[in-house]
């Protein structure tokens, strides 16, 4: 299935750039997200589903290729790839991206926004929140706030993760979100080609919102499809060095190899910054 919001994600970006966008740098992986840095020093995440076979995307790599169709062959598996290939697509999308908010005034986003403290007048005893994804700081302060919290998680029973709250409700199908008013989905929906989806099993749902940095990517397909918020990231050289430190391996080939955890963490001792883009 092909994700449109991603085809267009590419398009734009291509027509920004036309036939000299950034090279690729480097990409690095880790055991739940691969890294991908451009020329310019843009940085791009996506997160990796575990489930998925090692696998990189060949293609870009041939020899004939120029350098400038290599960067735009990587971002396209974004949409058109399979399983590891999207990854590596989006990571590309989100790297290029980043570099057209780092070096030009085309968007306005805002640093260090949370997303709850900006609807925090939304979140009134009983109004129903539908969650993609279990962000379980987001699941608390929803409690807090006396919310009717739903999940869409088919992660949410692993072994490896906290136990649901006994006040959320979880479920998987994304029917199940019609009933929703405030829907927040995590940006490795993406990954799954599913966010199209899930905006349009939410149709009741008058605020919307991606989050995550897997969603660094420009705005508008988001806003035409009624999202009125994007979480995103701005990566930096200090976040691939603590991946570097941490045990990640650069990744020019297909026998790289996975390796263990390294939290994303937001916060300017990390080299995560929170970023947020609001559809006025």
């Amino acid at each position: 299935m092909v994700s449109e919001i991603l085809n267009e994600c590419f398009v734009i970006i291509k027509e920004y750039f036309g036939n000299d966008p950034p090279k690729i740098k480097s990409i690095i992986m880790g055991s739940k997200f691969v890294a991908v840095q451009l020329s310019d020093m843009s940085i791009g995440l996506s997160f990796i589903e575990n489930e998925w076979p090692f696998h990189f995307p060949l293609l870009y790599k041939k020899k004939k290729n120029k350098e400038s169709n290599q960067v735009y062959m990587l971002a396209k598996m974004a949409y058109v790839g399979n399983e590891m290939e999207i990854s590596y697509g989006i990571a590309t999308l989100n790297a290029l991206t980043s570099s057209i908010f780092i070096n030009s005034d085309r968007y306005n986003y805002i640093e260090n926004i949370e997303l709850l403290e900006l609807w925090t007048k939304y979140l009134n005893p009983g109004t129903k929140v539908g969650m993609v994804g279990n962000m379980y700081p987001l699941v608390n302060i929803l409690i807090e706030k006396g919310c009717d919290i739903m999940i869409l998680d088919k992660h949410a029973m692993d072994y490896n993760k906290n136990c649901l709250p006994k006040e959320v409700k979880l479920v998987y199908n994304p029917t199940n979100l019609n009933d929703v008013e405030i829907l927040i989905i995590t940006g490795s929906s993406l990954i799954y080609h599913s966010t199209e989806d899930l905006i349009n099993n939410s149709q009741n749902a008058f605020l919307k919102a991606i989050i995550g940095p897997t969603v660094t990517l420009p705005p508008e397909p988001f806003w035409k499809r009624g999202i009125n918020f994007i979480g995103g990231a701005i990566v930096t050289i200090k976040f691939l060095q603590t991946m570097l430190t941490e045990g990640a391996c650069e990744n020019n080939s297909p026998n790289a190899q996975k390796t263990k955890k390294i939290a994303l963490n937001f916060g300017k001792d990390t080299g995560l910054k929170k970023i947020g883009l609001i559809n006025e």
